[in-house]
């Protein structure tokens, strides 16, 4: 890497999209810390993207520890010197019926999907004011059911107001955009 782009940070890294993700910015050149809960699923996932000559550093974290995510923006901008793009791509799979989620099937998807994206894109923000530009993106799936649903709902007032005010603007150098709502 010839050291003129700044890192990328993946969180939620899995099989599907967050590892295509990872895929294309490495591939085109651009250094990637990728995260996830298990060592040896980013070891894989290292492996597999150098096969297609990129290079991602995998870094096991728990983006629902704020923490952890805390420390993990503080180290890749010590290391890298800036960070480009923060994408969240982080999610859970709990499909029942709403009568039989739990308080605490609640909370675990509701830490991941909303609290875990808060944490996240704050700490993308407060490293990204030295070059006055980034990018960060939420991705999400457009059909859930159950427990899942929630984050979405929970997550846009959290995202949208940071897109208008002026002293976000004129602080900050960022904007930050969610999505249409889906159906």
């Amino acid at each position: 890497m010839s050291g003129t782009s700044g890192a990328v940070v993946v969180g939620g890294v899995g099989e599907g999209l967050g590892l295509a993700i990872v895929t294309r910015f490495a591939t085109a050149g651009h250094p990637v810390v990728m995260l996830a809960r298990s060592a040896d699923r980013l070891a894989t996932f290292e492996q597999k993207v150098a096969a297609l000559g990129g290079v991602a550093r995998g870094r096991p974290t728990d983006v629902r520890d704020e923490r952890q995510v805390v420390e993990l923006f503080e180290e890749v901008a010590t290391e890298h010197g800036r960070i480009d793009a923060a994408i969240y791509n982080a999610g859970g799979q709990h499909r029942k019926p709403l009568l039989e989620i739990t308080g605490d099937t609640f909370e675990k998807v509701w830490r991941l999907g909303c609290f875990g994206a808060f944490v996240f894109g704050r700490e993308a923000v407060r490293h990204m004011p030295p070059q006055q530009q980034g990018t960060i993106i939420f991705t999400g799936a457009t059909r859930r059911s159950g427990a899942e649903r929630a984050s979405p709902l929970l997550l846009r007032p959290n995202s949208e107001p940071v897109r208008s005010p002026r002293a976000w603007r004129e602080n900050s150098g960022h904007r930050a955009f969610t999505s249409p709502r889906s159906s």
